[in-house]
């Protein structure tokens, strides 16, 4: 309501700017420009401060003396989405700290950086990958909800049901909280969870720090998340079509030990395609 009584105001303002101006010299001219550009700078002054996408803390990044950089694929902003506070944004400069697991905007003023309250944070898009926050919600209803499919999430906001307990991995063992990247998203899913750590070491009696980054990959099957390691404990996951996995990957000449990612994404893919009911 707030917004419609700004624009009936600016419109007033205009229309009774523009009957004048036939009656104005250059200079008022100038004058309505300048009340127009003012308010325009009001308005977005006004949504900008309260817009969600800026309520978090400030973010001071690393030291730039660490070899690498925390962040996901490339050291500089990316254009993405994210679903915060119960809100879908759309075309934001994001950047993805994985050393920290935080998820970074830029203040509209450009002043600083804000990391973003992660437990509030449901999914977002990056660079084509599709991130789920296990902390915040259940994996297939974020899953569902980000690609626009009806589940039990909140149909007015789009958020998925939270999670009430722990998530454990097939093994019984507690999974890491916080964002997992979706790589394949059917009936059976393949996740990664991606890190990176700060190795030191001395050289030269000179301390050495660099960024190290870790994969971590689960196929989630009939609600249980497997850690998977090797191509052996991915086909013991999808054991009912192993013999034709194993085939489709010689065939397709895709080697687990040069590539993990891509033969579990063919493996899970694979099966999914095999699996799928008619």
């Amino acid at each position: 309501m707030r917004k419609y009584l700004f624009f009936n105001l600016l419109i007033l303002l205009l229309a009774g700017s523009t009957a004048n101006v036939n009656a104005q010299s250059a200079a008022g001219l100038d004058s309505l420009d300048d009340a127009l550009h003012n308010t325009i700078a009001l308005y977005r002054e006004k949504v900008r401060d309260n817009s969600f996408l800026f309520h978090g803390r400030e973010y001071t990044g690393w030291d730039n003396r660490i070899e690498g950089h925390a962040y996901f694929l490339i050291d500089e902003w990316q254009e993405g989405s994210l679903h915060y506070k119960g809100q879908l944004y759309q075309h934001v400069p994001i950047r993805y700290d994985i050393a920290a697991e935080e998820l970074v905007v830029k203040h509209y003023a450009g002043v600083f950086k804000i990391r973003l309250y992660k437990e509030k944070i449901s999914h977002f898009s990056l660079s084509g990958h599709l991130f789920i926050n296990l902390e915040a919600a259940d994996a297939a209803a974020v899953s569902a909800a980000a690609a626009g499919v009806s589940t039990t999430a909140d149909t007015a906001t789009g958020a998925a049901v939270a999670a009430t307990t722990v998530l454990n991995d097939a093994k019984g063992s507690p999974m890491l909280s916080g964002f997992y990247d979706l790589l394949s998203g059917g009936n059976t899913q393949l996740l990664v969870k991606r890190r990176k750590s700060v190795k030191e070491s001395i050289d030269n009696n000179q301390l050495h720090r660099e960024f190290i980054q870790k994969n971590l990959y689960f196929i989630e099957k009939d609600g249980q998340y497997h850690p998977v390691k090797s191509k052996g404990s991915a086909l013991k996951v999808l054991a009912d079509q192993k013999k034709e996995i194993r085939q489709y990957l010689k065939k397709n000449k895709i080697k687990f030990r040069q590539n993990p990612e891509l033969a579990l994404l063919s493996m899970v893919e694979y099966y999914n395609q095999a699996t799928e009911q008619p």
